[in-house]
């Protein structure tokens, strides 16, 4: 190999020495311009600089909740955390209360759903006429023990069909002021004695039969602890003497009222349909004067014939059927009877 190639071999091996040295140092080794082209010579001439040490770096740091520093933070700063706050007060939204809401059901809602969540119910008895039974009324009444409450009506309350047809109409019909047939006191009759002609006096007698059997044999379990409703509607079966007709109503009235001791009695109708059937709007009486005041005068309305919830709260302020007070208002929506509880 030559003199040339020991000095290559040699120089190369004295650089590898010195940039070994330089690097565990500390140094910056570059490489200086060469003054002339000398393809022989691999002799490199290295220029040593020295690189000053890093930083020191602070012990990591910790975040407001004593939490380390995430890694790859030389500064200790927090990356992934809010600036802190002041806790905040949580405010529920506010909110519109929901009108509580009654419902008054019978025969015709034998096959639906009932709605949940009422706040009164009022469950009719018969089965659209004064002298028959709601075959549901056992089911609608376990219903109606869920309501809510919360407003003025009994949770609970009772609706009657009324009517006063005529003799030669009637499934059955009075002959005397005995009901039932088998009792040995026979029921006071503000008209005199029926002896079974279309008269006042019959008519009275037939209100407090059909009354007697809603409480007794219709399967209503402690009767007099319910507030009843007596459903006076053009659509059941009346007469077109008024005065017979208010007479079969008092007639109920008496029996719920002063014989049974009901928790509350009242009536249920529209003015109209009452002016039609009993014959006007206001205190009634009785046949004559003579006889005193009707039993109805006073009793509380509930007044059907509003479509919406507005016109049954409008409803409250409209006349009662006998002077009393209008205590209850009806509306029709999605064929289901609402009712609404005045103030």
């Amino acid at each position: 190999m030559g003199d040339t190639g020991l000095r290559s071999w040699t120089s190369s091996r004295a650089l590898a020495t010195l940039v070994a040295t330089a690097l565990g140092a500390g140094f910056l080794l570059t490489a200086a311009p060469a003054q002339a082209a000398d393809v022989t010579s691999v002799e490199t001439v290295l220029v040593v600089r020295p690189v000053p040490p890093p930083a020191p770096t602070s012990a990591p740091a910790t975040d407001p909740r004593g939490r380390p520093a995430p890694t790859g933070t030389p500064d200790g700063s927090v990356l992934d955390q809010p600036t802190p706050r002041a806790p905040l007060d949580f405010v529920d939204p506010p909110t519109t209360a929901m009108p509580l809401i009654g419902y008054d059901i019978s025969w015709p809602q034998c096959d639906s759903e009932l709605p949940p969540g009422q706040a009164f119910a009022i469950v009719g008895v018969n089965g659209g006429l004064a002298n028959n039974t709601n075959p549901c009324l056992a089911e609608q009444l376990v219903w109606a023990r869920g309501s809510l409450g919360g407003t003025t009506q009994p949770p609970v309350a009772l609706y009657v069909n009324t009517a006063n047809p005529a003799a030669e109409l009637a499934a059955w019909w009075p002959s005397s002021n005995t009901y039932p047939v088998w009792s040995p006191t026979p029921v006071p009759n503000p008209y005199g004695p029926c002896t079974g002609g279309d008269t006042p006096a019959c008519s009275y007698i037939y209100g407090y039969a059909k009354a007697w059997d809603n409480a007794t044999i219709r399967g209503v379990p402690e009767p007099a602890s319910h507030f009843w409703w007596l459903d006076v509607e053009t659509e059941n079966s009346w007469g077109p003497d008024p005065v017979a007709n208010r007479a079969a109503l008092e007639g109920m009235a008496h029996y719920y009222l002063d014989v049974l001791g009901v928790a509350g009695l009242g009536i249920y109708s529209t003015g109209y349909q009452w002016t039609r059937i009993v014959g006007g709007i206001g205190p009634v009486w009785s046949g004559t004067e003579s006889f005193g005041p009707s039993n109805l005068n006073g009793l509380p309305s509930w007044l059907a014939g509003a479509t919406s919830l507005a016109g049954a709260q409008a409803n409250c302020s409209a006349p009662a059927l006998t002077g009393g007070v209008v205590t209850m208002t009806q509306y029709v929506m999605n064929d289901l009877d609402h009712n609404h509880s005045c103030p």
